[in-house]
């Protein structure tokens, strides 16, 4: 009823299916393994510098 997202598939990819992580119960025992688009990342995530991660989507501009 809220219209947050729960599950989602990739374009293309029918096999599948994603979860948000923030609809599970803890605990989870989820980890975060690579971050995704830094570049782009709001003020108040604080990115983990161990983590392999990527600043924007292959093929982008810098003006996104």
């Amino acid at each position: 009823e809220c219209g947050s997202t729960l599950f989602w598939r990739a374009d293309g990819v029918h096999d599948w299916m994603s979860i948000a992580a923030g609809t599970l119960d803890p605990p989870t025992g989820l980890t975060t393994e690579i971050a995704w688009w830094t570049a782009t990342a709001s003020d108040y995530h604080r990115l983990d510098p161990s983590l392999e991660n990527y600043e924007r989507e292959p093929g982008s501009s810098a003006e996104r």
